[in-house]
């Protein structure tokens, strides 16, 4: 088996990655010297195996950068918590629901406006041709097109906020 790849230095990112933890973390264990400054994959996949045996075996003994490590992960959490609410706050993120309602009301006005000015074209064609046009026609493709707008509109809404309806509470602006 080929296992040179081992020999090539990786990034506290990808290292991450591989084993399960934050770049953060990945850091921090280097800083503290778990992990070999300048290790290449390999040296960090046998240091890291090390570690995990000795605090299976209770010989770790530094539970100081373990309990560091998981306040940074903690910390990263909680950032991670709130960082949506800051985002809405400087008006960078719509929740959900708000775009789900909002879409809806937008495609409410679009189908109305589109009837009308459907409506107004059909009168202004009667009235200059001295004509009469079937209104059940006109309604019938009118119609149609009017509901892909309204289906097309709900479906974006759907995927938007599953499970959130135009009546479920916590819809709409006023949530």
């Amino acid at each position: 088996m080929n296992l040179d790849f081992l020999d090539h230095p990786v990034s506290q990112r990808d290292f991450g990655l591989i084993v399960g933890l934050t770049q953060q973390t990945v850091s921090e264990a280097v800083r503290r010297k778990i992990l070999p400054t300048n290790g290449t994959l390999g040296d960090w996949l046998k240091a890291y195996c090390q570690r995990l045996r000795e605090q299976a075996t209770g010989r770790a003994g530094d539970k100081q950068v373990d309990l560091t490590i998981c306040r940074a992960e903690e910390s990263e959490m909680k950032t991670n918590l709130l960082r949506p609410e800051y985002e809405e706050k400087l008006g960078k993120l719509i929740i959900a629901a708000d775009a789900e309602y909002l879409l809806r009301d937008w495609a409410g006005l679009a189908n109305r406006e589109f009837g009308i000015g459907v409506e107004d074209i059909v009168a202004a064609i009667e009235s200059e041709h001295g004509i009469v046009i079937d209104r059940e026609k006109v309604t019938k493709i009118a119609g149609a097109t009017i509901e892909r707008v309204r289906a097309h509109a709900e479906a974006i809404g759907r995927r938007l906020a599953p499970g959130v309806g135009v009546d479920s509470p916590g819809a709409g602006p006023d949530a």
